[in-house]
């Protein structure tokens, strides 16, 4: 069964370049959902400061003895869990999107390599992603986490990173530029952290479509 290798390689380069633009739209994506975290976050600081601050400063004591300390918490955790989810959405769109392109470019990219019937009769069962395969190669753990499991344990990290933040600026009485930067930082790293699942997940279902798919050509 003869297969021009050299066209096969082209093609593969050029399922992976797809998958490259893909992700980096994807990236940008995310990088819209926590740039509007961060203007959500610190539009609603604002407003707290402008009420409740004294002096420009905003402190554990001050919430506590206005009785606003927990709504305050509360709300934040709020606006986290606004936004949050649609980062966790387009990652897991990005993942089934590159297996599906992998797996099916792979069998597309074969049958344009090879003139064989043998081989096209062949490619008939393998052609096409089923719901049941995409489900087990985007979940697969990773470890010990499933993709859902990451994404839920990414949600509570940035969660907690945040309220650590601020509630740190509150037991220090931060004045509002400094409470500012503090969440910006949070923020910025809670977005690389989800920019490195992003692509530490791509690539491994790039690799996993291609070998599941020559795999079941194989078999």
């Amino acid at each position: 069964m003869a297969v021009q290798i050299s066209t096969l390689e082209k093609h593969l380069i050029s399922l992976r370049r797809i998958s490259e633009n893909r992700t980096a739209e994807s990236e940008r994506a995310i990088r819209r959902v926590y740039k509007e975290l961060l203007k959500d976050l610190r539009e609603f600081i604002g407003v707290e400061y402008a009420t409740l601050s004294e002096d420009d400063k905003l402190s554990y004591e001050i919430l506590q003895r206005k009785g606003q300390y927990a709504r305050f918490l509360e709300e934040v955790e709020r606006r986290i869990n606004n936004l949050t989810p649609a980062a966790s959405k387009e990652i897991t769109q990005l993942i089934e999107q590159v297996y599906t392109l992998s797996y099916e470019g792979m069998a597309a990219a074969v049958e344009k390599a090879a003139s064989s019937e043998e081989l096209a009769a062949l490619l008939e069962g393998v052609k096409y992603v089923t719901p049941e395969i995409l489900r087990n190669a985007v979940e697969n753990p990773i470890s010990g986490l499933t993709l859902s499991d990451t994404l839920e344990k990414s949600r509570k990290e940035i969660i907690y990173n945040i309220k650590r933040q601020i509630t740190t600026g509150l037991l220090n009485g931060d004045r509002m530029s400094s409470m500012a930067k503090r969440i910006k930082e949070s923020v910025e790293q809670n977005y690389r952290k989800s920019i490195t699942i992003a692509r530490t997940e791509t690539h491994r279902v790039r690799e996993a479509g291609f070998n599941d798919s020559a795999k079941g050509i194989n078999d």
